[in-house]
């Protein structure tokens, strides 16, 4: 191949993943994400009506996330990104005209089961859009703060869009969703020949056999990232029982979104200049001492542990995320993903189990389980320190 097709195929290459960045942002701006739950009293579900909604959320995505993954590998990820965007439109129509407990049900598993149509593949599909000589973690976390900025605005502006009407509000989410598939039909459609040839998850079984540092990676940082996670969504209630207003929480997570974009956007830069084993090493001693900080008795402690927990896991989860989809094999990039995916979520149940029975003492599990999840990450990474580069 000449250098000018080599050059010319690289340009391509960066106008698909300017389309996709668009892309990214759009698909990601749920206006009603922070307070779809106002909204379900407001269209008059009860209090254990709401809960089951949110439980038919989670049920839907834990049974389809595998075989949504599998899917993705075998039709193209852009067209498993489409199905989700549709599914998307239909959640939001039901939301509107639904005037049944029924009604709102069916969106909830269409909304849960169109999510995982979604996650795992949108950073899968960004692998197969990737100059193949260049590094592909500066590319994860670029849309990693877009994703995250998106989503932080939509909070924001849903609070002020509902002002005028909860129609509009959820017409706007659509219409987000929909200009997202108009965007996403201008990049090229990838089929690798091996998915179509050989079951998705024989071939993972296979993948791993021959790399063992991929299971440890979906194994280990699984339950770190479901920790984080369950840590994160409880802060609300962490703050709140200090005192914060409800508008401060509001922006306090706002602000941490806007912090976890900024150090996505950073994740090359802070590996170049301080090092793979010095950066990796460093956010998880501090991640262990912010889950322990969580016990700490004080407003400011406890926000500031929050902010320490969510800051180093949002760096260290695009490192060894990075190096997992660099590691799988193409074919089932996004069936991997979906894995873990997977197994994240079964650690975030597991730990909203635990607190629902130990509810008095739900800091102290998250705490010492958290710590322990981050002192494990630490050993893997000095364990497995040239992976990366690998």
């Amino acid at each position: 191949m000449s250098n000018t097709n080599v050059a010319g195929d690289t340009i391509q290459a960066k106008r698909n993943l300017s389309k996709y960045y668009f892309y990214g942002l759009l698909s990601h701006l749920f206006f009603e994400r922070g307070i779809f739950i106002i909204y379900l009293g407001y269209k008059g579900l009860t209090i254990p009506q709401i809960s089951l909604f949110q439980g038919i959320i989670n049920a839907a995505m834990m049974v389809a996330e595998i075989p949504t993954g599998i899917i993705a590998d075998r039709i193209g990820k852009k067209y498993s990104l489409l199905l989700g965007n549709i599914m998307m439109i239909t959640y939001y129509l039901l939301m509107i005209y639904s005037s049944s407990i029924f009604g709102f049900l069916c969106a909830a598993i269409i909304f849960g089961v169109g999510s995982t149509f979604v996650s795992g593949t949108i950073e899968a599909y960004l692998y197969d859009l990737v100059p193949g000589k260049e590094s592909s973690v500066k590319y994860l976390g670029r849309l990693s703060s877009i994703i995250t900025l998106a989503l932080g605005v939509a909070m924001i502006a849903g609070g002020y869009i509902q002002l005028y009407s909860w129609e509009l509000l959820l017409m706007a989410g659509a219409l987000m969703q929909f200009v997202g598939i108009l965007v996403l039909l201008f990049l090229p459609n990838i089929v690798y020949e091996a998915a179509a040839s050989k079951g998705q998850i024989f071939a993972v079984i296979d993948n791993v056999k021959r790399d063992k540092v991929l299971l440890e990676i979906a194994v280990f940082l699984g339950v770190n990232v479901g920790m984080v996670s369950a840590s994160y969504i409880l802060g609300q209630r962490i703050l709140s029982d200090f005192g914060m207003p409800t508008q401060y929480v509001s922006l306090f997570f706002f602000a941490d979104n806007i912090i976890a974009t900024l150090v996505f956007s950073q994740v090359e830069n802070i590996l170049r200049f301080f090092g793979q084993k010095k950066s990796l090493v460093t956010s998880f001693v501090m991640m262990a001492a912010g889950f322990v900080l969580l016990l700490a008795d004080t407003l400011w402690w406890s926000a500031a542990s929050i902010l320490i927990i969510s800051i180093t896991c949002n760096y260290t989860s695009t490192v060894f995320m990075d190096c997992f989809y660099n590691r799988i094999e193409d074919s089932v990039r996004a069936t991997g993903g979906s894995v873990f995916n997977m197994l994240s979520s079964l650690i975030m149940a597991g730990v909203f189990g635990l607190v629902s029975l130990f509810g008095p003492h739900y800091l102290m599990i998250i705490s010492f389980a958290g710590a322990m999840s981050a002192v494990v990450m630490l050993l893997f990474s000095l364990k497995t320190l040239t992976m990366v580069e690998e």
